[in-house]
This record gives C-alpha cells, structure tokens and sequence, in this order.
C-alpha cells in the first residue's frame, strides 16, 4: 500500500495552505489521534470504515494518505467505494479542525487529571486565537518541532507540572485537581450524556434538590436524581470505571482516599482552595459534609468538615466541649476533658443516651488541635480567655493569667481591655468560693495560688 511515507512530501504538506508549517504539523499530529469512526456519519461511509479497518487503517491521517492507485486493487473496492473514500478524504482534508474537535467531544477517550492539559491546549487553544494572541502560551515554533522529531521530549501536562511532587502533595493541590477533574468530566460529558445537565446544576450552579432542578430541567424524582449522582455518576468515577469516554487516572484515585483522610473532621477553611463547586457539593464527592453553625452557634467562628451520618453526634462534641471549657480557668488534659464531658452529657440526657448523644472521641481530639478558639498552656486546653462569657470566670482567668499578685485596679483594665466593659463587682467572697485557688494576699491584693 501507498502511504504519505512514501512521498517526496512531508505529511503536513496537505494542509499548509493557510497554515504555517507548525500549525499543519500539529494538525498531522491530532489527525493521527483521530480514530478514523468519527466520520461513519452514514452507511455506505460505514461500509468503507470497516474494510479500511480490516486494511489497517484506523485513524484519519491514515486514510489522508491513501494512494487511491493502491486502492483500486483492492478486492471490492468498487467505483462507489472509491467515491466515498473520497468523501472522507476530503473532508478530513478540507475541514480538519472540525473532525479533530468532533472526535474531541464526541469520541475521544480521557483520563483526568492526565489529559487536563490537552483537553484545554488542543481543543480551545488550537481552535481559537491563543497561539497568535498569548505571548509564551504555548512553546515556540523551534521547540514544538524539537519535539515533533524526538518522540522521547517530555510533554508537560498538568499532571508534570503540577500535580506530581517528589515528596507528595498538599491538601489544597489535592482539592484543586480532584475539582478541576470533576469539571473537566462534567465538560466532556455534556456533549455525550443528556443527564449531565443535572450533574452541572448541582455541582457548578448550585441547585439543592431535584425539585429545584426541574423548574428548568424537567422533572426528576429523589430517587432518580440520587441514583444519577452517586449510582451513574460518583460510584463509577471513584471505582476507575469509565462512563462515556471519561474515567479518573490510578493515581488520581489512590490519592482520594489520602485527601478525605485529611479533611475529615478539619476546618472547613481547608475548602479555600475550591474554586467552582460548591463546598457541600465536594465534600459529597468525599462522603463528608459540613457541620455548620446555626443562628444559636456563631460562638464557633468556622465550620467543620465531618463524615455524612455523624452531624449530631459532632454537633453534640462542640456543644458539649465548649460548656465544659468556660468554666475553666486553667487548661485540661484531653484524657480529663473527656470525662468531664461524658458526665455532663450523662447528667443532661438521661433519657436520651442514644449515639447522637455521646461524645465523640476523634472529633474532640481535632477539635483541641484545631478549634481558632482553643489554646493549649502548661496544663493542657483551654478557651482563649476573649471568648469566655461568663464574668467571674473571666475575672478568675485574669488573676490565673497574671502569675504573680495583681490589684483589683488591674484586675479591672484588663477586664476592660479584654470586653471592652467593666465587671460589674469584684466579690472576692464569691470568686473564691467558686475558685479556692485565688487567695486574698493583702488589701486589694489577689493571687492565683
């Protein structure tokens, strides 16, 4: 058979007019991708793929190069095989853009993260005006052909540049590429798979629930919509499956397990780094929520990040830890803390001890670590004495902090400087009643023995 290979010209030399000689290159390039399927857009062209198939031709650069002399030896290749051949050359020669752009959204084959760069570089940037109109956006004429002629050139990708470190990855690169693959899969599949409309409602537009949705997308019931997102959806994405032509890379899904470790029961200020999906629509993705702060909780100052299922149970820790640590004026081992908010979780619901109700050890001990509002001194955790409420505990903490004798004149600037008002009394009776330790050592005198 006779090929372009063949030829006194090189292969980009059919699509150089118009083109510089790079351009027509990179077109070689893709049309060398392009399984040559994407242009059986009739039965007799049909007929013609399959016995090109069975020749060996398969993709459409190949057939670009089919010597029509050589053909026509061919066992049946008859006049109207011949002049559909001709159809499809021409078209790929004449519109080759359109064929590799088509072959994009309609055939070809991703793995995400891997291919976010190609899907970005060879499907808007060569179809558009970046190459022309971004100084340094892609390399230059020199070395795009250094690396057309040395097959072995490294080709930078996302995935190079900036998701494999020599010594792993953070949590914000982790967010950023399992969102970026989410979206890129949403984007192909939007051209393949009607229900992507939903998917992209929910994970980029926001919509909550079904019935939201079907204002505009017709109707959907809990059931469908559920099994859509975590059936037909996650649940293959996460398992390596592939739906459509779109599948996650191994180590795209090795690293999930690493990520949802590192958020589970975190900040949510971890969530930062997310630029287009929605916090909760993530986390979903992760089988985690949010446990967020109601009207009654702005005392929390942030969200937290838990496993779907233990809310309340979380709910509860918070609550109950922070009623146990104002009253505290020096800080409390963990070991201890957790006892004392057993007991009062004992004492407040006897007859509601169900598992929502028990204090949850792993979320406490994050909570200690990671709580904005919670310090650790000598003894061990306690509340940052701003966030304390009531006022003889406040007064308490500012004679413990003093660590030395402090006079009531102190004791009342620093009250005011930490509330911005003034106690109300300085009862010495009732503070030591309360707190032993604070003993009165002269006339307006007070220390913290």
């Amino acid at each position: 058979m006779i090929t372009s290979k063949d030829s006194l010209f090189p292969d980009y030399y059919y699509f150089e007019i118009g083109r510089t000689e790079i351009q027509a290159a990179h077109i070689v390039e893709m049309l060398r991708r392009t399984d040559i399927e994407i242009l059986a857009t009739n039965a007799e062209r049909r007929k013609v793929i399959r016995m090109l198939k069975e020749k060996g031709i398969s993709n459409v650069m190949q057939a670009v190069g089919l010597s029509e002399t050589e053909v026509r030896q061919w066992k049946g290749a008859g006049p109207l095989f011949i002049d559909t051949l001709k159809d499809i050359r021409n078209e790929a020669l004449q519109h080759p853009e359109e064929t590799i752009a088509r072959w994009q959204t309609e055939m070809r084959a991703y793995v995400f993260p891997d291919d976010l760069e190609d899907n970005v570089h060879e499907h808007d940037s060569f179809f558009g005006k970046i190459w022309k109109d971004t100084p340094g956006a892609h390399p230059t004429d020199t070395e795009y052909a250094e690396s057309l002629a040395d097959p072995s050139s490294p080709v930078e990708t996302y995935r190079t540049t900036c998701y494999d470190k020599e010594h792993g990855n953070s949590v914000k690169d982790d967010i950023e590429m399992l969102e970026k693959s989410i979206l890129g899969a949403l984007e192909i599949l939007e051209k393949r798979w009607e229900k992507t409309t939903y998917l992209k409602a929910y994970f980029i537009e926001g919509r909550t629930t079904p019935a939201a949705q079907s204002r505009n997308y017709g109707q959907i019931s809990n059931m469908a919509w559920r099994h859509l997102l975590n059936r037909s959806f996650l649940l293959p994405l996460m398992k390596g499956e592939t739906i459509c032509g779109v599948r996650f890379s191994e180590d795209l899904l090795q690293r999930i397990p690493t990520l949802t470790d590192n958020l589970r029961y975190r900040p949510a200020e971890a969530l930062e780094a997310l630029k287009t999906i929605r916090p909760e629509r993530f986390l979903h993705i992760l089988g985690l929520t949010l446990l967020q702060r109601t009207s009654t909780e702005s005392f929390w100052t942030t969200d937290f990040i838990v496993p779907t299922g233990e809310v309340q149970r979380c709910r509860h820790t918070l609550r109950t830890l922070f009623c146990v640590l104002q009253n505290r004026v020096t800080g409390c081992k963990e070991k201890t803390l957790k006892k004392l908010m057993q007991e009062l979780s004992a004492a407040s619901s006897q007859h509601l001890h169900t598992e929502s109700r028990i204090v949850h050890p792993v979320f406490l001990h994050h909570l200690l670590l990671h709580h904005p509002w919670i310090e650790e001194e000598t003894r061990g955790y306690r509340l940052a004495a701003e966030i304390l409420t009531t006022e003889i505990v406040r007064i308490a903490r500012i004679v413990y902090d003093a660590k030395r004798p402090i006079t009531t004149a102190d004791i009342t600037t620093s009250y005011i400087s930490l509330y911005t008002e003034a106690p109300r009394a300085l009862n010495f009776t009732k503070i030591h009643n309360r707190f032993p330790h604070i003993k009165h050592v002269a006339r307006g005198i007070w220390r913290y023995k």
